[in-house]
């Protein structure tokens, strides 16, 4: 079978729903210019007014010449955010920068939600930002096949002591390509993925318990549109994002989920990696999942418009309007400072509670199981693009810092927190004030860690807590609990495979366009429509990462 170009394929398939940010992308990225270092010296000629002969002046180096660096970063569309490109942080990183490392930064934003589409766009327009990072790891895989990522192995070697020694072998062995470092993946702190979170006032004014089972849950949605306890126009008794099934619904698929039955070569081999948290598609179980959301969907218990919402923030918008009894998302979304939604929901409903639920039990062996993230976070890396490879992997150096990785994550004392008596951050929730995070911790800008790391797990997870209001913070603590309990990572070995490096975007796609065709089916028409999507979802190239994975397992097992 003749090979496919994988950057035509990505420009085939999204330039023309993309060509406006490909443009926003390349006019607000400047080019990276390479670090020139001055190879020549000036003499100048001195006469002693008591000698004839003329004496050259001692030679003096001529100032390193500025580099040019641009970093991706993500536009949360943080309702009371600031600029992500523009605001306290970035001012201040490019001042240190500037001084520390001879390098001018820019930051150039890329929705959350549109992200491996838009770095899609930027990869195959050929003038990148110089770092960039993605959750995805099959879709650096594939940029590397195609030549498209930078070997950082002898630079970090060369200009990364502080790389090697904070994130170590483990983590950095998870940004390898044959042997050879092409990403810098972060250290994660939290393991924790989603929670369900449902209005306990709801369920208060109507007399329902806490749900401890599924049925539970399915009937307090059903007493949720019955009955509108929130006394609301369009009531919605669960809502989730259009692109988002194994998160907007995780715990609910989870419970599904029959992992417990299956071999290790079945979960390797049927766990083709599309996007984090989305490995689970074919294992058994998974359809009955979609069936429930399909009969969720058929009574109106599924927010009817789920398919519209283009971003998370569309149902967060509903979440605090208070039109929303039911949803899930990030293990702590409601109590982040950004956008605010318990306490803007508190504003707007005044009594308003939200409650984490733990009611999935699974259905194959009876645990709570759900799916938690492996050691490493984000992977970050250069394109091979880039003029400034060196200065890319100097800047991630410097951000593996102690101090500068610290001041990034907490802030300033008295101002983004305060110390509690054993040391320990307490962060303070700056509303409307310059130096406010849009991200938790940072997380955006700190991009080689993920939470707040003290060295000591208990520690952290002391800070991470703390890094919330006061008013938050066991309620935090239940929420982590809650989202470890019984958690696994589905398939432990990753291995990037040329097949997934070339349809991965595609079968990404695919599986979005599925599943919200089977939710969205008549009930009668389930099993046709889902086995008919599956059956297109290998196809599209499915059926060729499931053949090589297998061949792999097979030849090495």
């Amino acid at each position: 079978m003749k090979k496919v170009n994988w950057f035509c394929l990505i420009i085939a398939g999204i330039m023309a729903l993309s060509m406006l940010a490909g443009c926003s992308g390349n006019n607000n990225a400047p080019a990276a210019s390479s670090a020139a270092q001055a190879s020549e010296s000036a003499a100048a000629p001195a006469e002693s007014a008591a000698a004839s002969e003329s004496a050259a002046a001692p030679t003096e180096e001529a100032p390193a010449e500025r580099t040019q660096l641009t970093v991706e970063v993500f536009d949360r569309a943080n309702q009371n955010g600031t600029d992500p490109t523009n605001n306290y942080w970035t001012d201040w990183m490019k001042k240190e920068v500037a001084e520390k490392l001879n390098i001018d930064l820019t930051f150039l934003s890329v929705p959350r939600s549109e992200e491996v589409a838009q770095l899609n766009v930027l990869m195959a327009g050929g003038s990148p930002p110089d770092i960039v990072f993605t959750y995805t790891q099959s879709l650096a895989y594939g940029y590397y096949k195609q030549g498209g990522l930078a070997d950082l192995t002898d630079i970090v070697e060369a200009h990364g002591p502080t790389i090697k020694s904070y994130l170590g072998g483990e983590v950095l062995e998870t940004g390898k390509f044959d042997g050879r470092l092409y990403m810098i993946p972060a250290k994660r702190i939290s393991r924790a993925t989603y929670n369900t979170f449902m209005r306990k006032d709801w369920l208060d004014k109507l007399g329902l318990a806490v749900p401890q089972t599924m049925d539970d849950f399915y009937n307090a949605l059903v007493a949720f549109k019955e009955q509108n306890p929130g006394g609301v126009d369009n009531v919605i008794p669960y809502s989730m994002h259009q692109k988002a099934f194994n998160f907007n619904c995780g715990n609910i698929l989870d419970a599904f989920t029959e992992i417990s039955g299956m071999s290790d070569k079945d979960k390797f081999v049927l766990g083709v990696a599309q996007d984090a948290n989305s490995t689970n598609m074919l294992y058994p179980g998974f359809k009955e999942g979609i069936r429930f959301m399909n009969k969720m969907y058929n009574e109106r218990l599924l927010d009817q418009e789920f398919a519209l919402h283009a971003q998370y923030s569309d149902v967060e918008t509903l979440i605090m309007r208070g039109q929303v009894g039911s949803w899930t998302s990030n293990y702590d979304s409601p109590i982040r400072t950004s956008p605010g939604v318990y306490n803007q929901l508190k504003e707007n409903v005044p009594g308003a509670e939200i409650i984490v639920l733990d009611c999935f039990v699974n259905t194959g062996d009876g645990s709570h199981m759900r799916q938690e993230y492996a050691a490493n976070g984000i992977y970050n890396f250069v394109p091979a693009a880039s003029k400034n490879v060196e200065g890319a992997v100097k800047y991630l150096d410097w951000l593996c810092q102690d101090d500068v990785r610290t001041y990034l994550v907490i802030g300033d004392e008295g101002v983004n927190h305060t110390k509690d008596e054993e040391g320990i951050p307490v962060m303070i929730n700056l509303q409307n004030d310059p130096r406010m995070m849009n991200s938790p911790n940072n997380l955006d800008y700190a991009m080689i860690v993920n939470g707040v790391d003290l060295s000591d797990m208990d520690k952290n997870l002391k800070a991470i807590a703390k890094s919330y209001e006061e008013q938050y913070v066991d309620w935090f603590m239940e929420a982590y609990e809650t989202a470890m309990r019984d958690a696994v990572v589905f398939v432990e070995t990753v291995v990037p495979f040329d097949s997934e490096g070339q349809y991965g975007t595609s079968l990404n796609e695919k599986r979005y366009e599925v599943l919200a065709a089977a939710v969205t089916a008549s009930e009668a028409d389930f099993d046709a429509v889902y086995d008919a999507g599956i059956q297109e979802w290998k196809d599209t190239g499915g059926q060729v990462c499931l053949d090589e994975r297998e061949a792999y397992w097979d030849s090495t097992h």
